[in-house]
This record gives C-alpha cells, sequence and structure tokens, in this order.
C-alpha cells in the first residue's frame, strides 16, 4: 500500500472511500473503457486521482492527440500527481467546480473517470457535485462518466444520463464494479 495513502487514511478517514488504493487490474479495466472508442478530441478528466493508480495507466494509454485533466481536493495528493506526471494538468479543486474548471472546454466530448467515493460525502456535497458532473456530461452525446463500485447496485443516480454496469473486477480489494453514464437522449 502506498505510504502516501495510508497517511491519508490516518488524517481524514472519511474522504477515503476504501482502506486500500485501487489495483493496477481496475485501473487498466477503467481506462480500456474509456480509450475504446473515444473521439480523437476527448479530453479525459479523472476526479479523484488520490495517488494515481488509474493517472499512471491512463498516461500511457492515451493517445498522444488526448489531453488529460484531473481534479483532486486534497492538496497533499494534487501537489504529488503535478510532479509525477507533469503533462497532467492537475487542479486542486471540487467536483462542485467542474462547470467553472472545464469552461474552455464545453464543446469537446469529455470521458470523465472518477474514483470519488460519493456514498460518504455528506448529501449536500454529493448533490453539489452530482449536479454540476451530470451539467458538464449532458452537453455533449459523446461524453461519458466511469464510476467504480463495490457493489452491484447503481452506485449514483442522474436525470439525464442513463447508467449500465459496464464491467466487473474481481482482482480488486474488494471486487469493483465499473458503471458507465452516458447522456440519454431517449425522448
Amino acid at each position: 500500500m502506498s505510504f502516501d495513502f495510508f497517511k491519508q487514511i490516518l488524517k481524514a478517514p472519511r474522504q477515503m472511500g476504501s482502506l486500500v488504493p485501487s489495483s493496477r487490474f481496475l485501473a487498466r479495466e477503467m481506462v480500456r473503457l474509456a480509450v475504446e472508442n473515444a473521439p480523437a478530441d476527448a479530453l479525459f478528466v479523472e476526479l479523484g486521482p488520490g495517488t494515481g493508480v488509474i493517472t499512471e495507466v491512463l498516461v500511457r494509454e492515451k493517445s498522444s492527440s488526448q489531453e488529460i485533466i484531473a481534479i483532486e481536493r486534497n492538496p497533499d495528493f494534487a501537489k504529488k500527481l503535478q510532479a509525477r506526471f507533469p503533462t497532467v494538468r492537475v487542479m486542486e479543486s471540487s467536483v462542485s467546480e467542474i462547470e467553472t474548471l472545464l469552461a474552455d472546454h464545453r464543446s469537446r466530448p469529455l470521458l470523465i473517470l472518477s474514483s470519488i467515493p460519493w456514498l460518504v460525502l455528506p448529501d449536500s456535497v454529493r448533490k453539489s457535485c452530482l449536479t454540476a458532473l451530470e451539467s458538464v456530461v449532458s452537453r455533449n452525446p459523446a461524453s461519458r462518466v466511469l464510476q467504480y463500485t463495490y457493489s452491484p447496485a447503481q452506485p449514483i443516480h442522474f436525470e439525464r444520463l442513463r447508467g449500465v454496469r459496464a464491467s466487473f473486477v474481481l482482482m480488486n480489494v474488494p471486487p469493483a464494479w465499473v458503471w458507465q453514464f452516458s447522456p440519454d437522449r431517449s425522448p
């Protein structure tokens, strides 16, 4: 286990969604689902990258023309991510500010990889973040959100995004389901 991850568990356990970082198997699956059929002008946005387990795979697997923005509210994680991944634009902020943070990218398809532990967040914080996230994703039909959870039940609900269970990763502690949310174009 990463020392930085363990230190953050001791410092702020309610902000962490797990006692161990995501496995490389979960990271590979999240990135595989994000990069397959990704438009050439897609912007990858990682929410809550923590120590960068998923970031590392994404940097390696995305095409050279595609960019990555990481939104991390923990200042220690944000600083270390920026040092470790200089090609990634790390923004120390909350997901609730995503509309402002991505204002220059309104027309681009967004491929969002989320490691946010939604169920441990206070209701008001979760609602403001999910409302902002839904707003930016629903603007482009090619945008989508990938979110993992430790339960087969849908982890988050949106009004304008449709969720489907996309994958199951046994080689993670605990095992994880990956959900994909995309703009609902039904009448």
